[in-house]
Parts: structure tokens; sequence; C-alpha cells
């Protein structure tokens, strides 16, 4: 009897041992072996405050694993579960279920490439944001309206509290995360414009006795105004002459900003309107600026040059026409308008 007792224990043990082979065998696969060995690529967003449970839910589900228990027994027993990232992720079948999870927990995720270009307007970055589904236009503008970063930034110091950030978000290409806030956005594009905007600019700005948001503003206006940098710095110079001698700038630029016609579109009406930003009609800068300039304008705007000419304007190839006298400049205007008609005909 003592025989048989010992027999059946051995056997029972054997039979544990095997059966622990066999779930050791069962999770092993149901892991680390992928439901399909061909990639097929497929994205997966994991939404701020998304639970454990709900991300593997959401994985079986899609089909991305076999089934969401072994990448929950996954999760709860390396303590990955914890480390979970939010993004958009390219995942695929053909990965095992520690892959897709270990993935997730180093923040494998998608990023979205925004380029940001000189001249955009905040109107002009929030449209790009919502094409590529990572922002409302709506959030962005209303962040770059109403958020207060002067506490952050020493360079909006100087800036009116009216005033929203038009002219600061540099233009700069950004990886951008599916699951980051306007205000991580717009964070960012700061931040770039504070490394940018460096510690010379800023003094060379105090010695001139202007003040940083002036310089953007006409930085602004630059960008709009001329393509070449050495243009830009005479066309610097004539602006800030017409300000110093009293001279209404007479800006197309600015009205467009308001209108949104392009300069050739701009009626009587639309030169007599009485907006901030018309610069027929009131002397001085406009309100605010009238798009993001790039650090070339920023410069010219700063190291600008002094010469004697009062007018410029743009010929149909980029390249600017300078003016001592108005007699010349209408000249030149009537030559560039003669030059449309006859490339039109």
């Amino acid at each position: 009897m003592q025989k048989l007792n010992k027999r059946v224990r051995f056997l029972a043990e054997v039979a544990v041992f095997f059966l622990l082979i066999l779930i050791g065998l069962w999770l092993w696969q149901g892991v680390y072996l992928a439901q399909q060995t061909i990639f097929q690529s497929h994205e997966f967003l994991i939404t701020k405050g998304e639970g454990f449970l709900g991300i593997a839910k959401h994985l079986e589900d899609s089909k991305l694993i076999k089934s969401r228990l072994f990448f929950e027994i996954y999760g709860l027993t390396t303590g990955k579960y914890r480390k979970i990232q939010p993004g958009k992720y390219e995942l695929s079948p053909s990965f095992s279920v520690a892959e897709t999870l270990d993935k997730m927990a180093r923040g494998e995720f998608l990023k979205e490439k925004i380029r940001i270009l000189e001249g955009a307007t905040i109107k002009d970055i929030a449209a790009q944001l919502k094409e590529k589904e990572l922002l409302g236009a709506d959030d962005f503008i209303t962040t770059t309206i109403t958020e207060d970063f002067s506490d952050r930034f020493q360079f909006l110091s100087d800036k009116p509290k009216s005033q929203g950030l038009e002219g600061y978000i540099f233009p700069d290409t950004y990886d951008i995360r599916y699951d980051d806030s306007a205000e991580e956005i717009v964070l960012k594009a700061l931040g770039n414009f504070d490394r940018k905007f460096t510690q010379e600019l800023r003094q060379k700005i105090d010695s001139q006795q202007k003040t940083y948001f002036e310089i953007i503003t006409m930085a602004s206006i630059l960008e709009k105004e001329a393509m070449l940098y050495p243009d830009k710095q005479i066309v610097a110079g004539i602006l800030w002459k017409r300000i110093e001698q009293d001279w209404p700038l007479q800006v197309d630029a600015t009205l467009t900003y308001v209108t949104g016609r392009y300069s050739m579109e701009l009626t009587l009406k639309d030169l007599a309107t009485s907006s901030p930003y018309n610069t027929y009609k009131y002397k001085g800068l406009p309100e605010g600026p009238i798009c993001n300039p790039g650090v070339d304008s920023i410069k010219a705007a700063i190291d600008y040059k002094k010469t004697a000419y009062w007018y410029y304007m743009s010929k149909p190839d980029g390249k600017m026409v300078f003016s001592k006298t108005l007699a010349e400049h209408n000249l030149n205007k009537e030559t560039y308008w003669r030059s449309r008609l006859d490339n039109h005909e």
C-alpha cells in the first residue's frame, strides 16, 4: 500500500510537472509568437487617460493581438502596464504581444512632422494642424489668444496683453505627437523662438531703444514685403524712416492681413477701413504682427540699412525696385503694371 501511494504521488508530481510545462508553453506562444507572419501596418491610437484593460480590449477588437488575456498577463507580470505612453502607434498582427506592449512602454509612437513656413499666420498653422488631424483649429487659435506665457519667456514681457501670439510661433519643422495639446505645441514653438532670438539680438534691440514687440511687428511686415535679406534690410530702413518722419507706412500687407485679399485686389473701400492694421489711414506700426517671421526678417528689422530711398515695390520676378521720389515710384509702378498687362495678353 505504501509503495502504491508513492507511485500515485510520483505520477501526480509528473502530471503537475508536465501540466506546468504545457501552461508555460501556452503562455510563451501566446506572448511571444505572433498570430501571422505577413507584416500589415495599422495605426493604433492610445488616448490620454485610457486604461490598460481598455487598451487590451481595443487591441483584440482591432485584431492586432490574438487574445487580450496574454496581453494582460504579460503587462501585469512585468509591470509594463504602468509604462504605456499615449500616442499613435504603427502596429501589426505580425508583432507578438510582447513586441506590441514593449513598443508602447518605450513610447515608440508615431510623430507627425509639421513645417511652419516663414510668413504663416496663426490661422494658417491652425488649419494645418486640423488637416493633419492633430488638433481642432479653434483649439490652437484660442490657446494663442487666451493663454499668457510671459512668465515663462522673457521676450514676451513687452507684448501687450491684448495681443495674442501672432509673430512668436517660430517658423520651423516640428515633431508633433498625436496626443500633444494646443498648449504643448505652442510651448514647443515659443521655446524654439527663445533659442533663435539670441541675447545678441536682444541687446541690439535694447540699444536702439525699441521694444521686442515693435521689432517682431516690423519683421512680420518685412516677411510679407520682401524675399531676400538685403532687400528686407533696405525696406526696413525705409519703413523705420517713415515712422521717424511721421509718415504713414502705407503697406499693403497689413491690410491684406485683415481683408484676406491680395494686394492687387484691395479696393478704395479697403484703403479707407478703420482697422488698426490699416497703415494707409493710421501712422506708425499696425496693432501687432501680421504673420510669424523667420530669423532673416527679425535680423533685418534690427540691422536695417539707411538709404536715400523712400519708396519700394516688387517686380513680377520678386526683385525689389527702390525709388527716392514719388514721381520715380509712380513711373516704376506704371512700368510694372504695363509689364503685367503685356504678359497676360
